[in-house]
């Protein structure tokens, strides 16, 4: 494990049926980039500028994720902190990142 993997992964929700797992801080910061304006608040900042100081090793990576999951939880986006992402009908886990049967949002991952 390199100082930026999270010892334990974490499931996002990018829309509606799209999930994604998050690994480590450059996932996180990737992440964090694609929120929209509007829900980019206060803790919005604090996850985004604990994922920079997990880089420059200011701030363990599972420090880090920890503001990360605050952050995802108050918007409503933190969909499982451990294991495996919970599949719910028409999703198929495809790697890391869980696609769903239901209509494709403009740049997300695309089912099979």
């Amino acid at each position: 494990m390199t100082g930026i993997e999270f010892s334990r992964p974490i499931i996002v929700r990018l829309g509606t049926g799209y999930h994604c797992e998050v690994r480590d801080l450059m996932d996180a910061i990737r992440f964090l980039d694609e929120q929209p304006a509007a829900i980019r608040d206060e803790a919005f900042q604090a996850a985004h500028d604990a994922c920079r100081d997990g880089l420059r090793n200011a701030l363990s990576a599972d420090e880090a994720r920890d503001i990360l999951c605050a952050f995802a939880r108050r918007r409503d986006l933190l969909v499982a902190e451990l294991g495996p992402a919970p599949l719910e009908d028409g999703d198929k886990l495809i790697g890391s990142t869980i696609a769903s049967q239901r209509p494709s949002a403009p740049g997300v991952a695309m089912p099979l």
